[in-house]
């Protein structure tokens, strides 16, 4: 006789939590991280005690769940959270997250693409015009590549959108 699994919904932040005690209990391998580099703005924050960690910018963040474009493009807006705010934050819009920091692009700019042209962006890594560019061709080549079409498709419906109500 079998048994059958129910599947119980956890809250976000018990996930989160689950996700972290797991990886807690890996052993690390591979290079470590490289430190990370503070602008002498943000090293003068941190001096005046107004500087935020990670940390405490991700909890602050956390409520801010990035540009909505409604609730046919939430899976778009998961995934563009998980991999587009890592550089451009969590509003999409690459501004600095402290002072010194260099500026990226906002990815409303992503209104201006074909889907055709996206898609083949997110892959070859090749922008628009057959440009390289000195960071985003790589990062998609490495990261947007092994993506789905799928998923690479909701990113652009939902980024595009987001473009499209900014207007």
């Amino acid at each position: 006789m079998g048994y059958a699994l129910v599947p119980v919904h956890a809250s976000a932040d018990e996930d989160l939590d689950a996700i972290a005690s797991y990886l807690k209990t890996l052993k690390p391998i591979g290079k470590a991280a490289p430190d990370p580099v503070f602008y002498p703005a943000a090293r003068a924050e941190m001096a005046k005690g107004i500087y935020h960690s990670s940390a405490v910018e991700a909890k602050q963040q956390f409520a801010n769940r990035g540009p909505d474009a409604g609730p046919q493009f939430e899976r778009g807006r998961a995934i563009a959270r998980a991999s587009c705010a890592e550089c451009h934050r969590i509003e999409l819009d690459g501004k600095p997250a402290y002072p010194g920091e260099p500026a990226n692009p906002n990815l409303r700019i992503v209104a201006s693409y074909s889907e055709a042209d996206f898609l083949n962006f997110m892959i070859t890594g090749k922008a628009a015009g057959n440009r390289e560019l000195p960071m985003m061709s790589g990062v998609a080549r490495r990261r947007f590549a092994l993506m789905t079409d799928a998923e690479r498709k909701a990113v652009y419906a939902y980024l595009k959108r987001v473009g499209e109500l900014s207007n």
